[in-house]
């Protein structure tokens, strides 16, 4: 069964606000074999997801995955977000009393 973007999107918004209910941090390799996604391909989805949180006014969800070299999010990460600080409000965020997105608020 095949998956667009946006869906893909959505499948790992779930993984990610689970994450963060469980103040857990994942790397870009966990995400891949939890969704059957290549890690080198994640990007492609959690673009959609970081768009969604900065026009939504949320903490930036895909905070949540890194890499397991470096411990920080990948290079399509805003710059000057001090990592620690958006972590914590990641995990503050009560993700699971909001409204839950639908594949389609992933688009642009």
């Amino acid at each position: 069964m095949s998956m667009t973007t946006n869906e893909r999107a959505l499948q790992i918004w779930q993984v990610l606000i689970s994450a963060a209910h469980n103040r857990q941090v994942l790397t870009y390799e966990i995400v891949g074999n939890l969704t059957g996604l290549q890690p080198l391909g994640l990007a492609n989805f959690l673009n959609p997801i970081l768009h969604y949180c900065e026009r939504n006014q949320l903490p930036l969800l895909p905070i949540l995955v890194v890499s397991k070299e470096t411990g920080r999010p990948g290079q399509g990460f805003p710059e000057g977000v001090g990592l620690d600080a958006e972590r914590e409000r990641v995990f503050a965020h009560a993700w699971f009393k909001g409204k839950p997105p639908t594949a389609d608020d992933f688009k642009a």
